[in-house]
């Protein structure tokens, strides 16, 4: 316990768990964060100003989140009713989860997990040019927290029906988000006209009557937390600027604020966080920007606007961006001298109605009511009803966790029940842990085979514990069975919270933990509260697997009773599993059911008829009989025993090579005893390829080794293909999948046998039918639509 109170990351989220699960929600008091605490601006404090001025919010406590109590605006700091905290501090923490009425325009942390009795509105910042969710390119799911953030409000808040959509559908949210989202216009873009800022700033910056004034106000470049502050570019803009007739001011975006402030002599600078940025847009006459969300605040003000995109083909390359602005009828300039002409302009300076034309795509309801819109909305429930969201549909929602996508069989078998499922009645989402799959190229490839098919939501962050959760829950013995039922109950809490932490309210209907494996997964399906049917697969003998190879499979098999039905991919793996598992772990024996997996035909007959380049083609000597065994080099798959066995082949019949495809433990063992034998002319170990079908097609026969399995795609992948096929007996299927012999021949499981098997092919004697895949799809999707919809 010591130890993990010693580590400042779990210590901080004990204290967040402590107030999260101890402080009774405090009524009439608003928590408003703004950038991570580094500004009192934007949306939130125009709705904070509004409620100043509103009778009905007079014994309201207002909190707000800053770095530090300085950069509050003068005119509030004598409040009795303001509270300012510190972000990360612990009166932060105990607002944060007792606060009743809580507004944020970005993210809260990772921790962070709305309440029963709290209300969370996010106002975002701004209608974006630049890209978000799913479509940033800068890095890989960038967007995780704030898609996480969003499932936990229940209310959002949208200038235009555009932005709208890049919350809900850019962050695959739209068919699970149980909160309510409106178009209401943007409470900021009131301070555009507010007439006492004004004035103040006017003053502040010294500005004379007839002066014009210039704002430059370009975004960041980089990525999110890393941004990078452009200073050569944005001075040279800045001095040549300087000589023309203007006020220039300058203002960064809140990501280069940190650099900003280290920079000694800062010139035209409106950066002051006690500046807020639309009631800076009330005394500006010109906006030179990017793809910052400033420019559609200020098209409504029918004010000249330019746009200086010096690295527009790059930008759009690395971060990507919605629109063409020449699309939206917008020139931009590539060098300061374009912006000096047209500066020079007083016809463009001086051209009205410029944004007409946009207005109703992206600043329909900025009529200076915005702020009363959001405050009915979010405080008073009350709304225009044909301005909320609706769901475009009313599918079934399905959510799914396959694993780290590694290349093997269940990943191939999830890919295939991706592209068969009936997309029009179900609703495709899968859970992802985005750090094991941006590390491995492979896995990341095979992850953008699906990414556009479903909708995918990012696990971002770590479980919010006690001391006493945390010693529970890494126990050796407890984290495998609890031992009395305070424990359990214990557990139970802690996984409905990371439930909970995870995905807010969003409506699921189905879990469906589909890799089996991963022990976190296993346990957060398991004990999620909600009203929800739980499915678990086991792809394998379960028992074996953990006798074997993985011993923390004891702890899942101690939970499964927790779920609705555990599928095994094939009836003698179901058999196997109800035999080994239900009485000793107390399972009801009518939640085994087999379901097995789907064959995603289109996709392997389409790559098969790609052509081999030079380095595949070598292998396939004419003359040749090639047999091929495509499978991960680990011990269950047993091709040192086909190695020895085509060894005895290949001395009788010369003319044969053998073509291993995959990559895994044991492959510095085979290369060895490749070696060996002398067969490094015959025998080779091609490693992993992320299309083998080519391969597998202009084989002669496929041959499978394996001592155990529990449905080998791989098989019905060749029988696709109308490849002969030789296959042991392995545990568990083989006469299953090949229908008693029909679809190939079957061995006994040595290496004599196989040995058999390989002659009998080169004799002529092993055949191959046309196999019905249509039939085994329709019948397989079938059965596990009997356990989704619980028929």
């Amino acid at each position: 316990m010591t130890k993990a109170l010693k580590n400042r990351n779990f210590n901080f989220k004990a204290r967040y768990n402590h107030f999260y699960e101890n402080e009774p929600i405090r009524e009439k008091t608003i928590l408003y964060e703004v950038f991570h605490g580094r500004l009192m601006s934007c949306n939130p404090y125009a709705i904070f100003k509004a409620l100043l001025k509103d009778e009905r919010f007079k014994d309201f406590t207002h909190i707000w989140v800053l770095e530090d109590s300085k950069f509050l605006q003068d005119e509030y700091k004598r409040l009795k009713n303001l509270i300012v905290v510190k972000r990360g501090s612990d009166n932060y923490l105990r607002y944060l989860a007792s606060a009743k009425y809580l507004i944020n325009n970005t993210t809260f942390g990772e921790y962070f997990i709305r309440k029963q009795g709290q209300f969370y509105l996010n106002t975002w910042h701004g209608t974006p040019l630049k890209c978000l969710g799913k479509h940033i390119k800068t890095s890989f799911m960038e967007h995780a927290n704030s898609q996480r953030n969003f499932l936990q409000t229940t209310h959002i808040v949208n200038p235009n029906e555009f932005t709208q959509n890049v919350i809900l559908k850019d962050h695959d949210i739209a068919d699970i988000y149980s909160g309510k989202s409106l178009v209401s216009g943007y409470a900021r873009n009131d301070l555009n006209y507010d007439e006492v800022a004004k004035q103040k700033l006017k003053q502040r910056f010294n500005i004379k009557e007839s002066e014009r004034v210039l704002l430059y106000a370009p975004t960041f470049r980089g990525h999110f937390g890393e941004a990078n502050f452009e200073y050569e570019v944005i001075t040279k803009l800045l001095k040549e600027l300087a000589v023309m007739p203007f006020k220039i001011l300058f203002k960064g975006h809140h990501e280069t604020l940190k650099y900003i402030e280290k920079i000694g002599s800062r010139i035209y600078d409106a950066n002051d966080r006690d500046i807020d940025t639309n009631e800076l847009l009330s005394i500006v006459d010109i906006l030179i920007t990017d793809y910052s969300s400033i420019a559609f605040d200020f098209m409504c003000m029918d004010k000249s606007i330019i746009y200086y995109c010096y690295d527009y083909e790059e930008y759009k390359k690395e971060r990507g961006v919605y629109f063409d602005l020449k699309d939206l009828g917008l020139s931009y300039c590539k060098s300061i001298e374009e912006v000096k002409v047209l500066l020079s302009d007083e016809g463009f300076l001086n051209k009205k109605g410029k944004y007409a034309h946009l207005k109703e795509k992206f600043f329909p309801l900025d009529d200076k009511n915005a702020t009363k819109r959001v405050i009915d909305f979010f405080f008073f429930d009350e709304f225009d009803e044909s301005r909320l969201y609706k769901k475009e549909h009313n599918k079934i929602n399905l959510l799914f966790f396959e694993g780290p996508f590694i290349p093997n069989g269940i990943t191939s078998a999830f890919k295939s029940l991706v592209n068969i499922i009936d997309k029009e009645k179900y609703s495709i989402n899968v859970l992802i842990e985005p750090g094991v799959i941006d590390a491995f190229a492979e896995r990341k490839a095979i992850f953008n085979e699906i990414k556009d098919k479903c909708n995918v939501l990012c696990k971002t962050g770590a479980l919010n514990l006690s001391v006493e959760e945390e010693f529970l829950l890494t126990h050796v013995e407890f984290s495998i069975k609890r031992t009395n039922e305070l424990q359990e109950q214990a557990f139970k809490k802690a996984y409905e919270r990371e439930f909970k932490r995870n995905f807010g309210d969003a409506n699921f209907n189905v879990l469906i933990q589909y890799d089996g494996y991963t022990r976190l997964l296993n346990l957060l399906f398991a004990y999620a509260k909600g009203d929800f049917k739980k499915i678990i697969y086991l792809h394998n003998n379960m028992l074996g697997e953990c006798q074997k190879r993985f011993p923390y499979l004891e702890m899942t098999f101690n939970i499964y009773d927790k779920y609705d039905f555990l599928l095994s991919v094939s009836k003698d793996t179901n058999e196997l599993n109800l035999k080994d598992l239900s009485e000793i772990y107390n399972i009801q024996k009518d939640k085994f059911k087999p379901a097995p997996n789907f064959i995603n035909a289109d996709e392997i007959l389409a790559k098969s008829k790609l052509d081999l380049d030079k380095k595949g083609l070598k292998y396939f000597k004419q003359g040749f009989q090639i047999f091929i065994n495509i499978a991960r080099l680990s011990i269950e798959k047993d091709q040192a025993k086909l190695i020895r066995a085509f060894c005895n082949i290949h001395k009788k019949y010369p003319k044969t090579r053998l073509l291993i495809l995959g990559d895994g433990p044991l492959k510095p063992d085979l290369t060895r005893l490749i070696k060996e034998l002398r067969l490094k002319n015959s025998v080779f170990l091609l490693g992993y390829i992320a299309n083998p079908y080519p391969y597998l097609k202009k084989s002669s026969c496929f041959v499978m080794s394996s001592l155990h399995e529990g449905q080998p795609l791989v098989l019905h992948e060749a029988m696709l293909l109308n490849i002969p096929i030789v296959s042991v007996d392995y545990e568990f299927g083989a006469t299953e999948v090949l229908e008693n012999g029909k679809y190939g021949l079957i061995t006994q499981n040595n290496q004599q046998a196989l040995e058999d098997g390989l002659e009998a092919f080169l004799k002529g004697e092993v055949k191959q039918v046309e196999f019905n895949y249509q039939a085994y799809n329709e019948r397989a999707l079938k059965n596990l639509e009997r356990f989704i919809d619980n028929e």
